[in-house]
């Protein structure tokens, strides 16, 4: 496994190649990932204690953070998948480092497709998947949407990451189409609530301020029937839905 070495607030290599967090553009000689050091370090330790061999992300921007989890993780298979129509960053770097096989990029696919995940899924892979990654829409609509397909491909004793959960509460700048939708946050709610009525479906929640990381239990679950919310119980029904009617949108 591949091991960051800082040089600066925002400067750091892994193996030989240059990134940048936070700020900045990815140019050929840099590549930028778009998360704190501490969201960087999170991963080292998430990486160190998994170990993991088959991974998904949704959502890669610019390419940046496919590339380091290529090199902190060192997984056999690596499927990336973007809503975009391409990234000439990340096939620059899968060239010089002979990962062409290794990281499966898929483009224009939306993380709300849930017959797209389903072919992507089956063609990539023979069993279930070590890690899930969730760095696209962050809306709430579309992750629930991904967590019910792709939650029940993790292996008991994988993990599910949903990155940027808190965004409606931070205060800070977001794009257009983050204004007058519901938080994401309901949704890790909602997965708090399972996790104490449902720990063989969800073993674990880990929460910090960047991300919620689902840890999953033994139980069996099935894709395209699972629904996480058909097991909230009566009060968790409840509070959802009046967590929902007093927050339901963000100006």
């Amino acid at each position: 496994m591949g091991q960051s070495h800082w040089t600066s607030e925002h400067d750091f290599t892994v193996g030989g190649v240059a990134y940048r967090s936070m700020t900045g553009r990815t140019q050929d000689d840099q590549m930028v990932v778009l998360k704190p050091r501490e969201a960087v370090d999170g991963y080292e330790a998430l990486f160190a204690e998994l170990k993991p061999r088959t991974m998904v992300e949704l959502g890669i921007y610019n390419g940046g953070s496919a590339a380091l989890f290529s090199q902190l993780a060192t997984p056999e298979k690596f499927v990336v998948v973007d809503i975009g129509a391409g990234c000439e960053p990340l096939d620059r770097f899968l060239d010089r480092h002979d990962l062409r096989g290794t990281v499966v990029p898929y483009f224009g696919v939306d993380q709300a497709d849930t017959g797209r995940l389903d072919e992507i899924m089956a063609a990539e892979f023979d069993g279930p998947v070590d890690l899930v990654i969730d760095d696209a829409s962050h809306l709430e609509a579309e992750t629930r949407t991904s967590f019910n397909r792709l939650f029940p491909h993790v292996r008991p004793g994988g993990a599910y990451v949903i990155e940027d959960w808190g965004w409606a509460h931070t205060g800070l700048p977001r794009d257009a189409y983050m204004q007058g939708v519901p938080p994401l946050s309901v949704f890790i709610v909602e997965l708090l609530v399972v996790a104490a009525r449902r720990p063989r479906m969800i073993d674990r929640l880990v929460i910090d301020s960047f991300s919620a990381t689902v840890w999953r239990g033994p139980a069996d679950l099935r894709s395209g029937r699972f629904d996480v919310s058909a097991h909230l119980g009566p009060v968790g029904q409840d509070m959802l839905e009046g967590l929902q009617v007093a927050r339901s949108q963000v100006p």
